[in-house]
């Protein structure tokens, strides 16, 4: 019985200690005390190169606050940054170079890229004949470059007495076989 009171007493005291000790514990993503967790108040961006090459840094920014994206570092051989996505397979930037954010969670943006060969496209301004009709003759015609992929980026002239139509902008084709036609209907 005397034995049985020592160890009682020896180990009362490293259970209460083990007990506080996992009741008030901390890492360092979140904090636990009294039971309620408590999340970490910083967001981190982590950049992915998606098939480039280089390195960036995360960026971290504190809950609420925004702050300017670092601009991109990383290259791809043969082709051109466009923008940041959440989505490594996207075709649309989500976010531009330097833009400024204001997080919500955790983010892993990824670069995107897009063509880097350039080629010639053709724009063609044509002039309605007779106010109501489908003849248009040329007027003008322009040789404009743009990357491999993209769209055209034809403008409108001014004529006299002539109103533009909507432009229908197409892909820019490689070896220069691309041609927006640019229409002006005759002012009634």
């Amino acid at each position: 019985m005397y034995c049985t009171k020592i160890k009682k007493i020896f180990f009362f005291p490293i259970f209460l200690f083990s007990a506080f000790f996992l009741f008030f514990s901390c890492d360092s993503a979140s904090c636990s005390s009294g039971g309620k967790k408590v999340e970490n108040s910083d967001y981190t961006i982590e950049f992915d190169a998606n098939n480039g090459s280089g390195s960036m840094g995360n960026q971290t920014v504190v809950r609420g606050n925004s702050l300017t994206l670092n601009a991109c570092s990383f290259t791809k051989s043969g082709y051109r940054f466009i923008g940041w996505s959440e989505n490594s397979n996207a075709t649309v930037a989500t976010y531009t170079n330097s833009q400024t954010i204001t997080p919500t969670k955790n983010m892993k943006l990824y670069a995107l890229w897009s063509s880097a060969v350039q080629a010639n496209y053709t724009v063609v301004h044509s002039l309605q004949q007779v106010a109501g009709s489908s003849l248009y003759i040329e007027q003008e015609r322009t040789t404009k470059t743009g990357y491999v992929g993209d769209l055209t980026q034809a403008t409108a002239n001014t004529y006299a007495g002539y109103t533009v139509q909507p432009i229908q902008q197409a892909i820019i084709l490689a070896g220069g076989g691309t041609t927006v036609n640019v229409h002006y209907n005759v002012n009634q």
